[in-house]
């Protein structure tokens, strides 16, 4: 079943009460108000990401000597792993104090086993350490921002019905805002129920612990000795 932008904006004009449903149709002007707004919830989401609750996998290649990538429209990366002759391994995720202001040498080429990113306009870039000393097949899961859209587009394509339901409050309560009316109690209810729905189905928290320490032979780590004699590779 279609849902045009259009719909959108006018359902958000009714729950608003800018519009009456009964009384008045939205105009060619508020139409394009509505596009506006509507645009802006959207770009919200970007730093809002807590409530995008599509996670996408994007497939790159890093390439020998180079530590960083920019990736276009990235928000938040989960996970990222690369691949040898099939296999799959785990990359950790580091923080900026520890990624870049932790001591290490600079110059080595091995197995890029730990990455940061940083928000750019844009996107994101990832930072690979240790630099990758052959290209390797990456794969990313995370969340990228979501595309504006126009007039005339239908967007039970690109969207679930449920997050258009949600994007219909979520414009509602910013129509308000632009004209200068009190939020309806009904919709301010019903957004709060969304967003807390949204936000518990895409922000799970992975709450178990894994200890990692360059001092303990079998915790599998890697430290700069390992990397001179081995170039980061182990044996049982």
């Amino acid at each position: 079943m279609t849902y045009m932008t259009t719909d959108l904006i006018t359902r958000s004009f009714y729950l608003s009460q800018v519009v009456g449903k009964e009384f008045q149709t939205v105009s060619g002007d508020q139409i394009s108000d509505g596009l506006e707004l509507l645009n802006d919830v959207i770009t919200d989401k970007t730093i809002e990401n807590e409530l995008i609750p599509y996670y996408t996998n994007l497939s790159f290649t890093a390439l020998t000597g180079v530590s960083d990538y920019y990736l276009a429209d990235l928000i938040a990366p989960s996970t990222i792993t690369f691949f040898i002759d099939g296999v799959r391994y785990q990359m950790i995720k580091a923080p900026r104090n520890n990624f870049f202001g932790s001591p290490r040498a600079m110059n080595i080429e091995s197995l890029p086993f730990t990455f940061h990113f940083e928000r750019e306009l844009g996107g994101a870039r990832v930072y690979l350490y240790f630099i990758p000393y052959q290209d390797f097949e990456m794969e990313l899961w995370g969340q990228f921002r979501l595309s504006e859209v126009a007039l005339g587009q239908d967007l039970s394509l690109t969207l679930d019905r449920f997050y258009l339901s949600y994007l219909k409050y979520e414009l509602a309560q910013r129509i308000c805002d632009e004209y200068n009316y009190t939020v309806p109690e009904n919709v301010a209810r019903r957004l709060q129920a969304y967003r807390a729905k949204i936000e518990n189905q895409s922000a799970l928290l992975d709450m178990s612990q894994n200890t990692v320490t360059t001092l303990d032979d079998k915790a599998g780590s890697i430290n700069y000795g390992m990397v001179n004699l081995s170039g980061g590779w182990t044996v049982p």
